[in-house]
């Protein structure tokens, strides 16, 4: 019998809420680099992996990270930027382009999975 241990009272929790719960938090404005630096956040010990698209000069290209997280502690998350992308994105920021990030996080853990969402716009 594990009623009342402190395993059961655990996931019994995360359960109860719905399960996992994800959240990116950020800049929503940084300077165009290598990285792109996010904050993530699970409601329970969670893998979080990231990826997105970088919008520049009419053109699109893949940014993704990845990360592990603790329960309800915040970690970093940093999406690579690939070198053609921050040529093409330094090129539009120049010439008065506009250069944003659309990217989407999957968690998972605990046998469930959470999604979330976050726009970062760059800048020169």
């Amino acid at each position: 019998d594990c009623a009342g241990s402190a395993a059961a009272t655990a996931s019994v929790k995360v359960n109860a809420k719905g399960g996992l719960k994800l959240k990116l938090s950020g800049k929503k404005t940084q300077k165009l680099g290598s990285k792109i630096a996010l904050r993530a956040k699970c409601s329970a010990k969670c893998k979080v992996k990231a990826t997105g698209s970088l919008f520049a000069g009419g053109q699109k290209f893949k940014v993704k990270g990845k990360t592990k997280l603790k329960a309800g502690q915040k970690g970093k998350l940093s999406l690579k930027v690939p070198a053609v992308a921050r040529r093409v994105a330094a090129s539009a920021l120049r010439r008065g382009g506009k250069v944003t990030v659309k990217v989407k996080a999957t968690a998972k853990g605990g046998g469930a999975k959470a999604k979330a969402k976050r726009t970062v716009r760059l800048t020169g």
